[in-house]
């Protein structure tokens, strides 16, 4: 490849992989959007549920109250799903401002604020394409870096999501047949 081919090539994969931070942040929001509608429902729930544990535990015999206990196990089990793939979610979108490398990069933004705007136009102007191709391989780095993680909490969150998505319809089961 040419200097401008590698040039073009590079600019393409900074762009391509501040795609995939994007899309890995709308999918955040949509989950985490979807996560926090469905645990405001199942809490609507609650009071028919603590009734149901109560009248299981002081109101049947052993066997039965047993059901109650277990009822507390798969509620508290469910909170605390929904609280750890709540967490991942917002490890997704909580943005992490430490670069890779440490290298003061004209792509990013925090070094980019922490010039003087003369100097940033400055240090623009002076660039020469091998400069502005390593600027390109740094961020580019750097973002695939962060694009790797985000897509990593992406998939704990589903998976924990699977999880307490069945515990939570199991109570909600539990609900309606009661």
């Amino acid at each position: 490849m040419n200097k401008k081919e590698i040039l073009e090539f590079s600019e393409r994969n900074y762009i391509t992989t501040n795609q995939w931070i994007e899309f890995a942040d709308k999918k955040a929001t949509f989950i985490l959007s979807a996560v926090l509608a469905l645990f405001s429902v199942s809490l609507t729930l609650a009071p028919m549920l603590k009734k149901i544990i109560i009248d299981l535990i002081l109101k049947t015999e052993a066997p039965l109250a047993f059901l109650g206990y277990l009822l507390i196990f798969f509620s508290v089990a469910y909170i605390s799903l929904v609280s750890i793939t709540l967490n991942h979610l917002v490890n997704i979108i909580y943005p992490k401002l430490k670069p890779q490398s440490k290298r003061k990069s004209l792509l990013f933004f925090q070094t980019i604020d922490r010039m003087e705007m003369k100097q940033f136009k400055n240090n623009v102007l002076k660039l020469k394409q091998n400069d502005l191709i390593d600027e390109f391989l740094d961020q580019t780095y750097n973002n695939s870096v962060i694009a790797v993680q985000k897509f990593k909490q992406i998939e704990k969150s589903i998976s924990y999501l699977k999880w307490s998505f069945l515990l939570g319809l199991l109570l909600v089961l539990v609900g309606i047949i009661n």
